[in-house]
């Protein structure tokens, strides 16, 4: 399997038993002396956005995509969170029920889902207990479409689509609602690890692969919620890279729009 195989060139020897209850870390914030010893650091690739990093504490998540600036984060007690673009210093806060009732929809692992029986197992070599999905499709009309423009871009019949989750640690409840949110996927719990889709015309794609997990050390500063930001006016603005082509020869290939070039 194409994740595994990487994961065998980067996954950090580390153990996956540890257990994140609310009462393990100290309620501590501002303050950079303190470090938040049990990080989990989930490092993945995603068709959407490129290279990530999720970070789960007990008590707060911190999500990053580099490529385009885009900072996630929440934190107890009152699970609140920001979406906040670096570039732009542009943001939108959101109430804890805001997080709940809706998903940002970065990435379509909820194709993967439609049908198909979830199956549990034990990953000997990620040490987690996993679940799989893989879901059949016989000549429905599924359509490939670009996840953050969000239009119709090549017409393709979907034959078969492969979601994997994993369950690293214990999360807690409003963590498992972030990841909710982050994935748009609330039918199974832990963070999905790897889709697969393949398509009636041969092809196939990967919008998500995990890279590795390992834990890590963050002071506790590192969680705090950005702030001092502009409001943005919708999501579009924080998830698009400031070149967006960028970002759409990510999502198209070589088929992306041409770059404007200075004469």
């Amino acid at each position: 399997m194409i994740r595994k195989a990487v994961l065998r060139r980067c996954l950090s020897a580390v153990l996956f038993a540890v257990c994140f209850s609310v009462s393990a870390l100290p309620a501590v914030a501002n303050n950079k002396d303190v470090l938040v010893k049990d990080v989990l650091l989930v490092r993945q690739n995603s068709k959407a956005l490129g290279k990530t990093e999720l970070y789960l504490s007990s008590d707060a998540a911190r999500f990053w995509a580099p490529k385009v600036g885009l900072v996630i984060a929440t934190r107890g007690p009152a699970w609140n969170a920001v979406l906040f673009s670096k570039p732009r210093n542009l943001g939108i806060p959101l109430s804890a029920a805001e997080v709940k009732g809706s998903g940002l929809g970065i990435f379509p692992c909820a194709t993967a889902t439609d049908n198909g029986k979830p199956q549990k197992y034990r990953d000997s070599l990620l040490r987690l207990d996993c679940t799989k999905v893989i879901s059949q499709y016989k000549g429905d009309p599924h359509v490939a479409v670009d996840t953050i423009m969000f239009q119709q871009r090549t017409e393709k019949i979907l034959v078969e689509s492969y979601l994997e989750f994993g369950s690293p640690c214990k999360l807690d409840p409003h963590i498992q609602t972030f990841l909710y949110y982050l994935f748009d996927q609330n039918k199974f719990q832990g963070i999905p690890l790897e889709q697969k889709n393949s398509y009636k015309d041969g092809s196939s794609d990967m919008p998500l692969v995990t890279m590795s997990i390992e834990h890590t050390s963050k002071p506790a500063s590192f969680f705090d919620l950005p702030s001092g930001f502009k409001r943005a006016g919708e999501k579009l603005q924080l998830i698009m890279a400031p070149d967006t082509n960028d970002t759409l020869e990510d999502l198209w290939g070589t088929d992306a729009p041409a770059k404007n070039k200075k004469h």
